[in-house]
């Protein structure tokens, strides 16, 4: 009896692990910075500790203000949990997207 509960947990906990953490519950769909809808998109989920070069840093800083809906991919903490999700749902912005393409192209020519 306890043998089978233990399968049908691992087997729920496998199909689980393939789904989407969802991070758009309870947030607004509209841009706070080009007052846009935005459409959800699913990323990669990063585990681990992200190295971070001086351009990581300032493009960090860049969107905080200039397009904070232009994710690439999620964090998801240093430690892997036993069934992690491997894609998050988030927002998208297309004029953040924009925003963030333009600040690649001026940072890439500064350099």
């Amino acid at each position: 009896m306890h043998s089978r509960r233990f399968v049908i947990l691992i087997a729920t906990g496998a199909l689980l692990a393939g789904c989407a953490r969802n991070l758009t519950r309870g947030e607004s769909n509209l841009c706070e910075v080009h007052h846009t809808h935005m459409s959800k998109t699913k990323v990669p989920i990063g585990y681990g500790l992200m190295a971070q070069d001086e351009q990581s840093r300032a493009r960090y800083t860049a969107s905080t203000n200039a397009f904070p809906h232009a994710e690439e991919s999620v964090g998801g903490g240093c430690m892997v949990p036993l069934f992690a999700a491997h894609r998050a749902l988030i927002y998208s912005c297309p004029s953040c997207q924009t925003a963030r393409e333009q600040w690649e192209r001026e940072y890439d020519t500064k350099r």
